[in-house]
């Protein structure tokens, strides 16, 4: 029976315990990048509302109420 070079003096289920942690570290990583993206999404992806124009900030500005 041949052996990895470099694993002969590891113990029985070290390369499963490795495998784990590399399947995990993926894992990690890709459920990261699905937040982040629905973060994106949730922060930048919508439509912007109407910009102001001159004559919304002026009806903001004056009273509405008819002077007495």
């Amino acid at each position: 029976m041949s052996t990895t070079p470099g694993t002969e003096a590891a113990g029985p289920g070290t390369g499963n315990r490795r495998r784990w942690i590399i399947v995990g570290i993926v894992v990690v990583i890709i459920v990261g990048l699905a937040v982040a993206a629905g973060a994106w999404y949730y922060l930048y992806g919508g439509t912007a509302p109407d910009a102001p124009t001159i004559d919304n900030a002026l009806q903001q500005l004056l009273p509405t109420d008819p002077p007495e």
